[in-house]
């Protein structure tokens, strides 16, 4: 390994950290679309849960590399996707009224 490989901010191993939570997250999604096509009477909560993780992984995702783009000190990025989170939450609060 060369010493730019090793710096925490290095693009190459900047989404390390989200390679376990995004296989737990599609684990748990594909665990949840087997009971919610089994009928019973948790069929319809393990749907509607599957679908807000398959919702709040890439939204996460996001804000993850929001912080890690702020802490390199790449703000043009960090606020573009700063941006994406307010404009997707702004739909959201639309949508709900």
């Amino acid at each position: 390994m060369n010493a730019a490989s090793e710096r925490p901010w290095h693009p190459v191993g900047m989404g390390k950290k989200l390679i376990r939570p995004l296989r737990i997250a599609g684990f748990l999604v594909f665990l949840l679309a087997v009971a919610a096509a089994i009928p019973s009477s948790a069929a319809e909560v393990a749907g509607v849960v599957m679908v807000g993780v398959l919702v709040a992984a890439p939204l996460l995702r996001v804000a993850f590399f929001v912080g890690r783009w702020w802490q390199i000190g790449d703000r043009r990025f960090a606020m573009i996707a700063l941006l994406l989170l307010v404009e997707i939450g702004a739909g959201t609060a639309l949508a709900l009224v």
